[in-house]
């Protein structure tokens, strides 16, 4: 009788665990759904996994869904878990620059990990990053440094092809010329009107469009 008492015990700990097969998961379920709005008890469920979750690439943008940012203990081991997490993916570090994540520590992260990518990938995104200026706290920050030097590195062939053919005479597409200047100079800050970026900035990162 002792026995079986012992064995019922073991049995209802096993399902209570916050280890077992099912509570696992359910966080892998969390982690693989396209569904980025988060329960209060995915959230909670996720948090108390956190540890485990730094082997798993994909699962850092729903942990940081997870977190209360307004909560300053909370938001300091989150941010200090974020350094022992693998290489992300460039699509998870722009998410990380849209507008469901304002805390600059996540921000600077994301921006930590866009270095990590290739240039050339990088310049297919440069129109992401610009418009995820928008969502800075204060300007200039990690993230408008980095579209700056990133825009200057993959404009540059851009930049001295257009000054080569600059230097031939095109008198049938000459009349081009003034409006692209301008759209280039003045589209940038009606977008983002409290960024006042200077006009050569917004022309070396718009070069290439």
């Amino acid at each position: 009788m002792f026995f079986l008492l012992i064995l019922l015990f073991i049995a209802d700990f096993c399902l209570a665990c916050p280890f077992s097969s099912s509570f696992l998961s359910n966080v892998q379920a969390i982690i693989s759904s396209p569904n980025k709005r988060l329960s209060v008890e995915a959230k909670e469920l996720l948090w108390k996994f956190r540890f485990s979750l730094t082997d798993d690439q994909r699962a850092v943008t729903k942990f940081l869904r997870c977190v209360n940012w307004n909560d300053v203990t909370e938001s300091k081991q989150a941010l200090e878990l974020l350094d022992e997490w693998g290489p992300i993916t460039l699509a998870d570090a722009l998410e990380l620059l849209s507008s469901a994540f304002t805390h600059e520590g996540v921000r600077a992260y994301a921006v930590k990990q866009l270095h990590t990518a290739d240039l050339e990938e990088i310049g297919n995104y440069l129109l992401q990053l610009v418009q995820a200026l928008r969502y800075e706290q204060t300007v200039p920050s990690f993230l408008s440094e980095s579209v700056e030097t990133m825009g200057n590195k993959t404009c540059g062939p851009a930049r001295h092809a257009h000054s080569q053919n600059k230097s031939k005479k095109r008198p049938r597409l000459s009349f081009l010329t003034a409006p692209l200047h301008f759209c280039a100079s003045v589209l940038p800050l009606l977008f983002f009107p409290r960024l006042q970026l200077p006009d050569h900035a917004c022309l070396r990162i718009h070069e290439p469009y």
